[in-house]
């Protein structure tokens, strides 16, 4: 039987547990309950206590409508320490001076937890040597929804409140408060691309691995629109104190509701309806006051070392959730009309030509998937690279491009993060890998593990730093390639299609 680790924050003193390998703490608050005034308010830190804590259990999840199950309205646990909670996994307390990995999960930033099994630092404490967290922040319109007499941003000032805990008590830990990673992905990423931007976020962290970062920022207006929408579902005015008076289920079900019919809003919402979610940052404030592509491109972030990458079949993640058709019925996916729209709204002139040329011999609902891929994930991805490298930056590039059995032989949205955190635990990762990973796999697990890991070391995942001369990327996984192999960006005729268009903040209509 092994001791449990006690640790002592400047909050309180923490006993974990240890399986002899590892020590975890969960369910550790870094901010004050989400109650009363302080629901939808900036996050309020000095969640402190007297006595030794346990810090055996993850704390609550946040507000959030989960599909199949209904909303999960916890915003705070029976002695109200509440759901703005982080866990830690340290390969020895006592020990000095290790690499952090913190975590944002993502999930649209309607769905997510820091305690989905996804993401347990376990095997990357254990075998990589690294001290690793991860975090509950706010979701959907707890989170981010536009209010009056409310902040935006507020699931981003949730995790720099998490990062500034961490800046203070990572050392007890293991960890190294100057040697902290940030690691994101899907809306985890989007959420850091801006993080590294923010005024309020400089200093709290040195690295950053973005994984699959998304296109989506809201611009005021937008913001405002979508958020009033969702009032009148409510029966209520996009006001801060009127959304208090709901219960946190009624909102949940509120924003599950205006999601499952948000594409039907291209008219009012443009591009915003295209988008595999109802929320972003919104940018233009105090706090996000420049959208990441233009703020990284005038050197924003360029004291940040980046670590950036996309999947190749992004959307086919998409396709995958929406499941087979009804037995006795034909499949009836995107074809030449959902194309067409498609561009005329997201691409620039003569795209449908130009991907026919750059893609030959894909049918319209192949390059319909190319399409989205490129604008919802790869193309931001590659153009935060771009952005980084003119600002004079170091960003290092990669492509996923391990052939998943269970979707088809594509590599969906998702499928790198079970391969970073070594571990097909999750609803997600049994989706990618329902037998476990295979030998192959579990090394090209390794390979991604040790990559960023090192970089989280020293800056240097194993190859070189982006530049738009020689384009490099580091390709995973690649059928019939080795673990990993440089090319020259690979998504190039897509790149070149998309440079016309800018990506910043998306507004109305």
């Amino acid at each position: 039987m092994n001791n449990p680790p006690l640790v002592r924050t400047a909050d309180g003193a923490l006993r974990g547990t240890s399986d002899g390998v590892v020590s975890v703490f969960r369910g550790i608050p870094y901010a004050q309950p989400l109650t009363g005034s302080r629901r939808f308010a900036a996050p309020v830190p000095g969640a402190q206590w007297d006595g030794t804590r346990d810090a055996v259990e993850f704390g609550p999840p946040v507000s959030q409508f989960v599909p199949g199950q209904g909303p999960v309205p916890v915003n705070e646990d029976e002695d109200g320490v509440g759901a703005l909670t982080l866990n830690v996994w340290t390969p020895d307390p006592g020990a000095a001076g290790l690499p952090v990995l913190f975590w944002i999960h993502g999930g649209a930033y309607m769905l997510g937890t820091g305690a989905d099994p996804g993401s347990d630092g376990s095997r990357l404490a254990a075998q990589n040597g690294v001290v690793v967290v991860s975090i509950n922040y706010r979701l959907g319109a707890e989170g981010f929804a536009r209010l009056e007499g409310a902040p935006d941003n507020r699931g981003l000032l949730d995790q720099i409140s998490a990062l500034t805990w961490v800046r203070r008590n990572i050392a007890v830990f293991g960890g190294d408060p100057d040697q902290v990673t940030v690691l994101g992905g899907s809306a985890g990423a989007n959420a850091l691309a801006a993080l590294t931007v923010m005024p309020a976020a400089r200093g709290l962290f040195r690295r950053a691995v973005l994984m699959s970062p998304a296109v989506c920022y809201f611009s005021p207006e937008l913001a405002e629109t979508i958020s009033a929408q969702l009032a009148s579902d409510l029966g209520c005015k996009a006001v801060a104190a009127d959304f208090a008076r709901e219960s946190a289920a009624n909102v949940a079900r509120a924003d599950f509701g205006l999601f499952v019919r948000h594409g039907a809003y291209t008219q009012t919402w443009g591009q915003a309806a295209m988008l595999p979610t109802i929320y972003s940052p919104v940018v233009g404030g105090e706090d996000l006051p420049v959208d990441p592509f233009t703020a990284v491109a005038a050197g924003a972030a360029a004291d940040i070392e980046l670590l950036i990458g996309y999947n190749r079949d992004e959307y086919r993640f998409f396709q995958l959730l929406a499941g087979p058709p009804p037995p006795g019925t034909e499949a009836s996916g995107p074809g030449e009309a959902e194309l067409e729209s498609a561009l005329a709204l997201l691409g620039p002139s003569g795209a449908d030509a130009a991907y026919s040329a750059a893609y030959p011999g894909l049918d319209a609902g192949a390059r319909y998937e190319v399409v989205m891929s490129d604008w919802t994930f790869r193309m931001p991805a590659v153009r935060l690279a771009e952005a980084q490298a003119t600002a004079g930056g170091k960003a290092h590039l990669y492509e996923l491009a391990h052939p998943i059995e269970s979707a088809g032989g594509t590599t969906p949205h998702g499928a790198e993060a079970p391969l970073v955190f070594g571990t097909v635990g999750g609803d997600i990762n049994r989706m990618f890998y329902p037998q476990g990973f295979s030998a192959h796999e579990e090394e090209l697990s390794a390979t991604m593990r040790q990559a960023v890991t090192d970089f989280s070391r020293g800056g240097d995942p194993g190859w070189p730093a982006f530049d738009t001369e020689r384009w490099i990327t580091r390709v995973w996984g690649e059928e019939g390639a080795a673990l990993g192999v440089d090319r020259a960006l690979p998504t190039r005729s897509s790149r070149d299609i998309w440079a016309p268009v800018s990506f910043s903040a998306l507004g109305l209509p």
